[in-house]
């Protein structure tokens, strides 16, 4: 056990030094924890490279990870973001946070919308319902946002369309070259 984790950390290590960070797995405490630190140490460089194959995850630790890049952004760092398998729910809205955004050909992105469970009386399912409304329309702005600057159909650069989308929980798939044309992302390789 002791040699798989100074295994794990040796290869955060030589990827630290390269420039990279690894967004894998479900995204979680442990995967923000790591991911945040990364970027941390890393704040200081021309680019950081994100690489990312991820199902999503949880929304709050989610957010935590878009905090850490707009923070290394506000830098001066430029943060690409590359889909390598599956970017995913909250791994979607991350990848759109990044300057610069590559997907793999075969690589897929999907997006719904958030899912919460709450716990509590009608007040508190109200209060987690009015947050969620908030959450999904800043999502729907940044990826709009995104579209715009790709010129993407005029459809896809709405904030409306992206909230209505984001409000319920059918998923929507992109294959590389769809996600391309939307404006989601901005280069295949």
């Amino acid at each position: 056990m002791k040699d798989t984790i100074r295994f794990e950390a040796d290869e955060r290590s030589i990827l630290r030094k390269k420039g990279i960070v690894q967004l894998s797995g479900e995204i979680g405490c442990c995967t923000c924890e790591c991911f945040v630190q990364d970027l941390l140490l890393l704040g200081g460089r021309k680019q950081i490279d994100i690489y990312i194959s991820s199902p999503g995850g949880d929304v709050s630790d989610g957010l935590a990870m878009i905090a850490a890049i707009r923070g290394v952004q506000a830098k001066g760092t430029v943060v690409r973001a590359v889909v390598y398998g599956h970017a995913s729910s909250m791994a979607a809205v991350i990848l759109e946070y990044c300057d610069v955004r590559v997907m793999d050909r075969e690589a897929i992105l999907m997006m719904h919308g958030i899912r919460e469970f709450q716990e509590g009386d009608i007040k508190n399912a109200e209060i987690e319902i009015a947050l969620l409304h908030d959450l999904t329309r800043s999502q729907a702005a940044q990826i709009a946002l995104r579209c715009k600057q790709s010129k993407a159909d005029k459809q896809l650069q709405d904030e409306d369309y992206w909230c209505a989308l984001l409000t319920e929980d059918t998923p929507h798939y992109f294959l590389s070259d769809q996600a391309k044309a939307a404006g989601l992302i901005d280069e295949v390789v």
